[in-house]
Order: structure tokens, then C-alpha cells, then sequence
């Protein structure tokens, strides 16, 4: 049967994997529909893991989106952790969604979120997992369309093979048009072939199976044309003009189990025009738009209330280019922090920090604070269109560290073009000067991480060599040795075999599949985790299909066929070539959202940059006679676009401080809850991270530690091990004032299925801390054979307070199906021994941990004196 779940099958293996909470789909607010009454059902993937995937905030905009329509469905699932997926395959159980276990090959869609490139080898292993055919080629009606989206498809030809269709740009309103149109084409009953020549058909969508690539001789592009009248000459880039507030959903999802960027996470500005000349999202996600800052005070405030976290991370390429970052912070950051809640921000340019800036974000939480300088070097710095300088760096760090911070983060790049060993030089002498400058403050710490640059396509380097894995193991062998005697840094680096396996990916065409199925089938996976790179493997690849990596690796020429020239992303290779031109010589090229159009391409078709505070203003036009020539002044502007704006003060709530708590006595609460269900695969450490969300969406005045990273004063009862339920935990946890009669009922609207709180008692003045007032636990375990019941039942007969003195009860009751053992262990460290359930079913009973698993143990009660 369609859709028929494979949780029966599942249950038995989810107790022995780790973090199995990341499969159960133990979010709040996830959206549950009917399946088979869907006209068109989505399965969105990513090819990473939960965490990993839960922190991509496009995703959850997506699955919002197509589920508010209500012919559509969307379900999610993520690549299985190594070990479930052995298990899987052991017991031939598929690829499943997260939301109603059913297995994806059913789903009508099966939607890959393309994020990197070194995600790549788990595409093949997903859809192999999910028994839906590697090669696209080999698909029938029956099988899913298998679609790609996101940054990675701008050059999606190394994983094309593989793929029915690409979503290529924003998917907002393009995803919804692509689900019409193929609920129609469904309806008709169309082949799976006159099906993809009806989405072919449009804005946005790329169907490689239509399009044909001859090669040359010494293996070059020849010529990709097309083989079906339907599909585009090149499949062009789609945009939304405008981002807008109803793109995100009203209730955010909310995860139980800890994710990699725990927090909530709002886009407020899409596309970059700094023109940064190895940066390829910068040239792909134009033009800028950006979100009003009244619906980000507005969105920001509503999702903070209904979630509960901690923390807002204001999103974009670089946020501190939005145009009303200071004012907006200024508004936010008082209303935040009276709640506990931080503001972060992706790493601010120098050029654009502000001691006004920096004193909003701070007013919460100081972490470390993060530079890109992308290199050390002023000259290599013009050379990639970088505008700040060292000296701007030294005073923005300055800033820093005088308003509290203790660590600053410097991400930079090795391999650059034109790159020299004077280059590495100036990365230690800035260095040296931020720590210089710490000092003066009594704090030295700078974390520099080094990544291998990587050409990519569309961008004025996608033309330049990969500088190659002995030149840049060379380079940071170098950089090693001059770090290791600079007090107070600190040298993480990204290692260049993995990144020379990324330019293949990023650069290739699509012979690439080829050696990618190769690997995979060889082992490869997870390339993106270092413990699961696997570069023989990838090197063998290469070998058994006859193919040299150089193929990628190499310089291309500026006229040479390039594997992305399928599509039309708006950016025009005339504006590539005279910005590698600049770069040689080491030209400035202005960001055109303030003044000039430099005529990349994207005013062109029709759309402009769309600041918060919109004006009027006309589209550039590109004088005719500009041509490509040697000398990059050829290529002038000949009109000022839209970008062309000034600053103003947009109209935003007034940020007004309440007053500080008074400080006196301090009510303190003890909370009892239930944790059944799946919500015993949640770690104590998750559990206690849900429980404080919850108060915090709750809006109940609890209590905070002082100083810039304030905890709520909240302290956990005896910790309950992972898969076990339980009828009665316990928690304390002080307010500034009394939680009221209706607390219980807040907090369990804001807890995920399974964790639910039945008290909320105020404690008197007189009554123990709860770490003393715990004595002992009691608890069932639900015995399935007849050995363990008994084993149970001549343990309780032979002595079982000399076996476990920490026992301080025990009995046996026998029925039909096995038996259920119940008993009491100390807790309390000053009268005894203490002990585990594990630790007694281990020496009572001789079942060892592993196989412990799969018994159902329930605490019955947290016993307190």
C-alpha cells in the first residue's frame, strides 16, 4: 500500500542508534497532512544530516509554503546517520520521511536541497537507500521526480545524470508553479517524458535530460545543445522581486534534539552586491532585497514568543550591509534582551562595524566575534575587490575587544589568485596586530581558520586554476610553523584534498556523475565530515573511469565552452571577463546598490535591487558600442540604476526599556513532568534545552544568571537515560515572581508530543534544593521471555541486597506475555550506594547494555524526601 509506514519495522533498531530523537520528527509545529488526499506530494531531502538540515532556514520556508496549499503535502527527510543506516539495509527497510515514517519512493516529489558540493556522494546513496534508481535514465512513470535546488545548481552538471529537473534560483513562488504544473501533467496523464517537457517549459526550471553535451577531442566542451523543442536554449535563473513576510511560516518549526545553528534564524536581506571576486552566492543571488525592518521587528518578536529561543541570527551574504541594520538593531536589541534573547549577526566587514552596532549586539551575549578578511594582504585584498584594509581591521578589533569580547574569529583564504608568499606574511602580521591590540584590553585570544580557495562558477575567478594539494599543504606547512610562535593565535585550517574533490564538483561537467557513482559505490559518503573523507577512494574513482582530475583542476580559457553555460543566471560573461581583467590590475569596483550599475546583467531582465525603503528610480541601460576590451574603463556605465538610493531612517517601533526586576525574595518552583512516547530518545541535555524553550514561549518570568551569557536558573532532577520513559520527573526553577495557577497548562502547550507537565507548585522558603531533597527512583521494566522472568525471579530469591546494595526494593509480577519488574534505587549519595536501571538489570539479571535496548524501562517516580 502507498504510504504505508515503516515505523513497525523501525522501532526495534531505533533504541540501539545514536541520537535516534533526529528521526522521529520531534519538532513542534510540524505539519502532518493525508497523504493519499494530496494531489501532489513532496518529500524534501537534504544530504546531510538532522542537524545539519534542521539549521537550513530555506528548507522550513519551503516546507511552509507548499504545505499551505492544501492540494499539496511535504514531508522531510534527511541522509540516515551511518549506523541506521547499516541497520536499514540489513532489515531492507527504505529511506523514510521524518513526519509519517512513509517510504520516499512513494512521494510524488522527492526535492534535494543542494547546499555543498562535498554533500554530493550522498545523493546516490540516498536515493539508492530509498530504492528509487541512481540514474535518472533508468526511472519509469512510477518513480519519483527527483528535483534539485539551491546555491549548488549553479553549475548542477556533475550531478545532472542523477536528476529528473532543477529548481535553478529562488524557489518561493517558482516550487509552487512547478507543482501545479506537474499535478496537471498527472492528471493528463502524460508520460514521464512529455511530463518533464511540460515543466521544461518553465521560468526557472532546468531538465538535463533535454539537453545534449559533445565533447572535443582533448576533452573540452564542444558544443550543449538541445534535443527537445520544449526546453529553453539555456535554462534561466528565476527571482522573487520582493522578499515577503508571508514566505515564512506562522509558527516556526521548533527541534527537540540539539541542531548545528540552534536558533532562530531570519532572512532580512537576499543577494550581495559588494562584488567580492571569488564569491559566487554574491553574483548568484542578485539583486539585493531586502525584508522591511517593520516585518522583521514584527516576525522577529512573534517567533521569539511562539519558539522560545534564545537566540535570533538576522540572515544574509552580509548583513551588515543591510541598509537599516543600526536602526533596526537599536529597536531590537532593547526588547530582546529584557526577554534573554541574543542578536546575532554573520560576520560584519570592519569597514561597516559601529561601536553603536556593536553595543545593540552585545547587550545579551558576547561570543566570539568574526572577520572575514579572506587574506591578510591589503594588495590581495584589491586584487579580490576586498575594500578594507588591515589598519581598518586592527581598529574594528579594537572596538571589539574594549566593548567585551575575548576572541575574535579571522576566516581567510590560501591560493588565491596572484597569491605570494608576501601574501601569507601579511596574514601573521595582522594577526599579531589584532592580538597587540587585545592586550591593551587584557585579552589576546584570535582564532584563524584557513580554507583552500575554490573557483566557482559565475564569478570572475571561475576561469582560474585550483592552486593544487602540494602547493597548499606547502602554504599552510608555512603558515604553521609562523603561527606556532605568535602568542595567543590559534590555526584551524579546511585540508586541500577535500577541497580539490570540491573544485571537481563545483567546476565539472558531466562525466563527473560517472566518478562520483564510481566512489559512492566504493564507500564514499559524509564527504562533508572529515572523519569520513575519503580521498584513495576518490583517487581510485579516477583511475577506473580513465579520467584526470586535472580535467577541473586546470586554468579554463575565457572562451572555452563552460559546463554551466546551460543556464542563463543573468550575470553576462562580458561583465565576468572585464572584473578579471580589474582584478589583475587591481581595480576597484564600487557596490552598485548605492550608485553605479556596472551592467553585470541583472537590471537587464527586468528586476532591481529593492531596499527596505523603497523609491522610485529607473532600470540601467548598457551602451551598445561597450565591448570586452583590454582596458576594463571601456566598460563604463552609462545610467544609474534603481540601486542608486539614500539612506533613510525607516518608520519602526519605538524600543522602549521596561524597568529592571526588583531585586528581592525570589519564588522558586518545583515542576513535575511526564516523558513517554518518542520523546524518550531525547538526551537529558535536549530534554532540559525543550523544558526552558517552553518556558521561555510560555512567557513566564523566570529567573537568568547575570553576565554577558545568561542562563535561565533552572536545575534538573536525577538524570534519566536515553530511551527510558518515565511518569514523574522533576525540576526547579526560580522566576522574579510567581508563575501563577495556569503555569502547567502554558508549558505543555509549548512542549513537543510526549513531554507534557502535570504540576507547577511553588516551593516555600524552608523546602531543600532539589539536588538534596532527591532520595531514591522507582521503576517498571516490562519483561518479554521467559528466561528473564526467570533469571528476575531467582535473583529476588537469592539474595539481592548483596548483589546491588543500592536496591532498596524489588518484586516480580508474572502474566501471560512475560512479567514486569519493578523496583527502588538509592539516589541519594549521603545513605549509600547509588545505582542505574542499567547498571541493576547488568548485575541482577545478566542482560547486558546493548541488549537493554529494545526493553521497555519506565521511572514510575522520582521519590523525594
Amino acid at each position: 500500500m502507498r504510504y504505508a509506514s515503516v515505523r513497525p519495522r523501525l522501532d526495534p533498531i531505533l533504541p540501539t542508534v545514536e541520537k535516534p530523537g533526529r528521526y522521529v520528527g520531534l519538532e513542534r509545529n510540524v505539519v502532518r497532512k493525508d497523504l493519499r488526499a494530496a494531489a501532489v506530494t513532496v518529500a524534501l531531502a537534504f544530504p546531510d544530516t538532522y542537524e545539519i538540515g534542521m539549521s537550513h532556514t530555506g528548507l522550513k520556508i519551503l516546507y511552509e509554503i507548499v504545505n499551505r496549499r492544501r492540494a499539496f503535502a511535504c514531508e522531510r527527510t534527511y541522509a540516515p546517520w551511518v549506523d541506521l543506516e547499516s541497520r536499514m539495509r540489513e532489515r531492507k527497510i527504505p529511506l523514510f520521511t521524518v513526519e509519517s515514517f512513509s517510504p520516499v519512493a512513494d512521494f510524488d516529489v522527492l526535492g534535494f536541497s543542494l547546499q555543498s558540493e562535498l554533500n554530493y556522494s550522498n545523493i546516490p546513496n540516498m536515493l539508492d537507500l530509498a530504492r528509487i534508481p541512481v540514474w535518472q535514465r533508468e526511472r519509469t512513470d512510477s518513480d519519483p521526480i527527483v528535483l534539485g535546488g539551491g546555491p549548488c545548481t549553479a553549475n548542477p552538471e556533475p550531478v545532472a545524470d542523477f536528476f529528473d529537473a532543477f529548481l535553478v534560483g529562488d524557489a518561493e513562488e517558482a516550487l509552487p508553479r512547478f507543482l501545479d504544473a506537474l499535478a496537471g501533467a498527472r492528471a493528463a496523464g502524460l508520460s514521464r517524458r512529455d511530463v518533464l517537457g511540460r515543466l521544461a517549459a518553465l521560468d526557472g526550471i532546468y531538465v538535463p535530460s533535454f539537453y545534449d553535451v559533445t565533447y572535443r577531442e582533448d576533452g573540452r566542451i564542444l558544443a550543449i545543445t538541445r534535443n527537445d523543442s520544449r526546453a529553453p536554449e539555456r535554462a534561466r535563473r528565476t527571482w522573487v522581486p520582493y522578499l515577503k513576510p508571508e514566505y515564512y511560516p506562522d509558527r516556526p518549526m521548533v527541534p527537540s534534539v540539539e541542531i548545528v545553528q540552534d536558533r532562530l534564524g531570519l532572512e532580512v536581506m537576499r543577494g550581495c552586491t559588494q562584488g567580492c571576486r571569488f564569491c559566487q552566492a554574491g553574483y548568484w543571488y542578485r539583486p539585493v532585497r531586502e525584508l522591511d525592518p517593520a516585518d522583521v521587528v514584527s516576525m522577529t518578536k512573534t517567533f521569539i514568543a511562539e519558539s522560545g529561543w534564545s537566540e535570533v541570527g538576522l540572515l544574509s551574504l552580509s548583513t551588515a550591509d543591510y541598509s537599516q541594520i543600526e536602526p533596526l538593531v537599536r529597536c531590537l536589541a532593547p526588547q530582546l534582551s529584557e526577554r534573554r534573547v541574543s542578536i546575532s549577526l554573520p560576520s560584519l566587514r570592519a569597514e561597516a562595524f559601529s561601536v553603536g552596532l556593536a553595543d545593540a549586539v552585545s547587550e545579551v551575549r558576547k561570543s566570539g566575534f568574526t572577520f572575514a578578511p579572506e587574506t591578510g594582504s591589503d594588495r590581495l585584498r584589491r586584487v579580490i575587490n576586498k575594500t578594507f584594509t588591515n589598519a581598518d581591521m586592527i581598529q574594528a578589533a579594537d572596538v571589539a575587544f574594549a566593548r567585551g569580547w575575548d576572541l575574535i574569529k579571522v576566516y581567510t583564504m590560501i591560493g588565491l589568485p596572484t597569491e605570494t608568499k608576501e601574501d601569507l606574511d601579511e596574514l601573521v602580521t595582522l594577526v599579531e596586530g589584532i592580538l597587540a591590540q587585545g592586550r591593551r584590553h587584557g585579552r589576546k585570544e584570535v582564532n584563524v581558520s584557513i580554507g583552500p580557495f575554490v573557483p566557482k562558477s559565475w564569478t570572475p575567478f571561475q576561469w582560474a586554476p585550483f592552486d593544487g594539494v602540494d602547493l597548499l599543504e606547502k602554504k599552510l606547512g608555512y603558515l604553521k610553523d609562523r603561527f606556532r610562535r605568535v602568542r595567543g593565535a590559534r590555526m584551524k585550517w579546511h585540508e586541500p584534498r577535500e577541497a580539490e574533490i570540491e573544485c571537481v564538483l563545483s567546476r565539472g561537467d558531466r562525466r563527473v556523475a560517472r566518478i562520483l557513482h564510481t566512489a559512492w559505490v566504493s564507500g564514499v559518503k559524509f564527504d562533508g565530515w572529515s572523519e569520513h573523507f575519503r580521498y584513495d577512494l576518490w583517487n581510485r574513482a579516477f583511475e577506473t573511469e580513465g579520467i584526470s582530475k586535472s580535467e577541473w583542476l586546470r586554468a579554463y580559457d575565457v572562451d572555452e565552452v563552460l559546463p554551466w553555460d546551460v543556464l542563463d543566471a543573468s550575470i553576462t560573461k562580458r561583465f565576468l571577463k572585464v572584473e578579471l581583467v580589474k582584478a589583475k590590475k587591481e581595480m576597484r569596483t564600487e557596490d552598485c546598490k548605492w550608485g553605479h550599475c556596472y551592467a553585470c546583467g541583472v537590471p537587464g531582465n527586468g528586476e532591481d535591487t529593492v531596499l527596505a525603503t523603497s523609491l522610485p528610480g529607473t532600470l540601467p541601460t548598457l551602451d551598445a558600442s561597450v565591448s570586452c576590451a583590454e582596458d576594463p574603463a571601456a566598460y563604463r556605465e552609462v545610467a544609474k540604476g534603481a540601486a542608486y538610493r539614500q539612506k533613510a531612517m525607516p518608520d519602526l517601533p519605538s524600543a522602549v526599556r521596561g524597568p529592571s526586576p526588583a531585586v528581592g525574595p525570589f519564588a522558586r518552583h518545583r515542576i513535575t513532568f511526564e516523558k513517554a512516547g518518542d520523546a524518550r530518545f531525547l538526551s537529558h541535555r535536549n530534554t532540559m534545552d525543550v523544558l526552558e524553550r517552553a518556558i521561555r514561549a510560555a512567557g513566564l518570568p523566570a529567573r537568568y544568571t547575570q553576565g554577558f551569557n545568561p542562563h535561565m536558573k533552572l536545575s534538573m532532577g536525577p538524570a534519566l537515560a536515553l530511551g527510558l520513559e518515565s511518569r514523574h520527573e522533576v525540576f526547579d526553577v526560580e522566576g522574579v515572581s510567581s508563575f501563577g495557577p495556569d503555569a502547567a497548562r502554558a508549558i505543555s502547550e509549548k512542549l513537543p508530543p510526549g513531554l507534557s507537565v502535570s504540576d507547577v507548585r511553588e516551593l516555600a522558603s524552608t523546602e531543600p534544593a532539589l539536588s538534596r531533597a532527591v532520595k531514591s527512583a522507582r521503576y517498571a521494566v516490562r519483561l518479554e521471555s521467559a528466561d528473564q522472568v526467570g533469571r528476575a525471579s531467582e535473583a529476588i530469591a537469592n539474595g539481592w541486597r548483596e548483589a546491588v546494595p543500592a536496591l532498596r526494593a524489588i518484586s516480580l509480577d508474572e502474566d501471560a506475555r512475560g512479567g514486569q519488574l519493578t523496583f527502588e534505587v538509592n539516589l541519594d549519595q549521603s545513605a549509600g550506594e547509588t545505582s542505574t536501571p542499567k547498571k541493576v538489570l547488568e548485575k541482577l539479571l545478566s542482560i547486558p547494555p546493548e541488549a537493554q535496548a529494545t526493553l521497555s524501562i519506565t521511572r514510575e517516580a522520582t521519590v523525594l524526601g
